[in-house]
């Protein structure tokens, strides 16, 4: 995945990256391709009861993709130890 400027420090999906990050989308269940997009490249806040989102630099988005990568790794791993683990 590669990640762009936008505007004002925010960053967006390349153009030859969109079409990777809407089957991703489709295989994790986000219907919305721009989802992705958003999950990538926003980081949300709460405070108060009022939800916020700040556009995240290209640096930034491309650490929420490695942490999103990791995060879809360890749950991989620990389904298929768990369905190892039952089957033995």
């Amino acid at each position: 995945m590669k990640f762009v400027d936008a505007k004002r420090g925010e960053s967006a999906l390349d153009e030859d990256t969109i079409d990777f990050a809407t089957k991703f989308g489709s295989y994790m269940g986000i219907e919305d391709p721009s989802g992705v997009e958003s999950i990538l490249t926003k980081k949300f806040k709460e405070s108060f009861g009022e939800e916020m989102y700040t556009g995240m630099e290209p640096p930034m988005a491309y650490k929420a993709k490695d942490s999103l990568a990791k995060l879809v790794f360890k749950r991989m791993f620990d389904f298929i130890v768990e369905k190892i683990n039952v089957s033995l």
